[in-house]
């Protein structure tokens, strides 16, 4: 059996409470128990452990990732929270990657920011993301990528909240372009 690391477990587990409610359903929540039983159910998270499981299920419910009410009846909601809501997001931020074509298009799309000293941690936060995407800096403010990801650059400046600071450039022609080609193997 693959054992994992709590960060995964954690995304795969926020993201099936995303999706939980067919589960709930059939073992309304009262516990982390009834919980740890809930996620149990679902497929992504069948290679952690009982005792991962159990663990992370108390840990999402001690960080406030979500809350358990308890309601008439002795059935309880669960909800995500906004805390959860936001670690769910990131998680879903860490798995965007743009997708690199069969046939390259022979498309360059540049990514330009001038994101205020206010916002210096999203300014950061997005260039690491940048560079993780697979992007790679033309100068401090400019990262380029030869694959379609104007969408993952939109939800991304979303997400660290510099929409309004950015800007996407598809070219056709760069000057120096064997040397960015040579750079990204096309």
């Amino acid at each position: 059996m693959k054992v994992e690391n709590k960060g995964v477990i954690l995304r795969k587990a926020l993201s099936t409470l995303t999706n939980a409610t067919i589960a709930l359903a059939k073992n309304p929540a009262r516990t982390t128990g009834s919980l740890y039983r809930a996620m149990r159910e679902f497929e992504a998270l069948q290679e952690a452990t009982d005792e991962q499981l159990r663990n992370i299920t108390k840990y999402i419910v001690g960080r406030k990732y979500i809350t358990i009410r308890k309601r008439a009846g002795a059935i309880a909601e669960i909800e995500l929270t906004e805390n959860g809501r936001r670690a769910v997001q990131a998680a879903a931020i860490r798995a965007l990657a743009p997708l690199k074509q069969k046939t390259w298009d022979r498309k360059w799309r540049i990514a330009i920011f001038d994101i205020p000293n206010y916002a210096k941690r999203s300014r950061d936060a997005f260039a690491a993301t940048l560079k993780r995407l697979g992007f790679v800096p033309m100068q401090k403010s400019v990262f380029i990528c030869p694959y379609p990801c104007e969408e993952e650059l939109e939800v991304v400046a979303d997400f660290y909240g510099v929409r309004d600071h950015i800007g996407i450039i598809v070219a056709e022609h760069l000057t120096s372009e064997g040397e960015w080609k040579r750079i990204f193997n096309l």
